[in-house]
């Protein structure tokens, strides 16, 4: 193991030029008086014999895999732009060539966040958690029957302004608040664990939502959703991809399949944004976290939309 990278870029990102042998096992270290191998399965080989490696290549914990460097077996075959590369001198460790591991250095570098966007992501984040901070201390002022002037003193707004955006966070039940800070373990997720949990953040990723401590709150496991197909559900990164090089009076439609096997029908976009949920318990609506498009039924039968000519 061996490179870093100081700053947002580096977060979660640890990488070294791995000695690749035979079945996808590659290198992650030494033992055994050879290479110490991880399995495609996750288990480990110690005492692996170098001189059986039939290449390397940049690996990252992030599970990022750079391109094989094939080692070739004479100095005819070697083609440094193929990524070829004859190595006699290869020892029981399977060690990288020098030139080569700078190359590879290089490609696991490419393959970062550039610094600015990578700093760009960190302010945000902090920005998010220090609202949530800022939402849970709205709270316990008006927990203590703070009014909505002192409070709006305190943050430089208004009292008209703080009430508009606090008002219903303020009488939620604080089960349905989440923590929304960081989580340390998966860059880019946020803890969903109950806002004011004690210390030890849990990211959403291949766990549901606990229960038992959210009163009449429901999380979707978005990672797990999928259609009856296996595919899985678009993020708002794809839709924006998807979106990005049509003309901005462009239409757009929502193909919703039907009951019937194979069939769908067309529907219009109204609007798009963040609803209300309603649970039925006499505390009112609370707002859906869930961006959502909203469809309806065209006015006509059927709807074709005819391409520029």
């Amino acid at each position: 193991m061996g490179w870093h990278m100081d700053g947002p870029s580096g977060e979660g990102h640890e990488g070294w030029d791995a000695t690749v042998f035979p079945g996808e096992r590659i290198s992650v270290g030494s033992g055994g008086g050879g290479a110490l191998v991880r399995r495609p399965d996750g288990t480990l080989e110690e005492g692996v014999d170098g001189r059986t490696a039939i290449g390397w290549r940049g690996a990252c914990e992030c599970g990022w895999r750079g391109p094989l460097w094939v080692r070739v077996h004479s100095p005819q075959e070697q083609n440094t732009t193929d990524r070829r590369i004859w190595w006699d001198d290869i020892n029981r460790y399977g060690d990288t060539p020098a030139d080569v591991e700078e190359a590879i250095l290089a490609e696991w570098r490419g393959h970062l966040e550039p610094p600015a966007l990578a700093d760009v992501r960190a302010a945000a984040r902090a920005a998010d958690a220090a609202t949530a901070r800022l939402t849970a201390a709205v709270r316990a002022a008006r927990a203590e029957r703070r009014s909505w002037a002192d409070i709006g003193s305190a943050v430089g707004i208004t009292r008209q302004s703080a009430h508009e955006r606090w008002a219903r966070v303020a009488q939620a039940d604080p089960a349905q608040l989440i923590c929304a800070e960081p989580y340390p373990l998966a860059p880019g997720r946020r803890c969903i664990l109950p806002l004011g949990h004690p210390d030890g953040h849990q990211s959403a990723t291949g766990i549901d939502w606990p229960a038992e401590t959210v009163a009449r709150t429901r999380a979707v496991p978005w990672e797990r959703v999928a259609d009856d197909k296996g595919r899985r559900a678009w993020t708002a990164g794809q839709l924006r991809a998807a979106l990005a090089d049509l003309d901005d009076d462009a239409p757009v439609i929502v193909h919703v399949a039907t009951d019937e096997a194979d069939v769908a029908d067309d529907q219009i976009i109204t609007s798009a944004g963040h609803g209300q949920i309603g649970w039925g318990d006499g505390h009112g609506k609370d707002p859906d976290p869930i961006f959502a498009l909203e469809a309806h039924w065209p006015a006509t039968t059927t709807l074709h939309i005819k391409p520029r000519r």
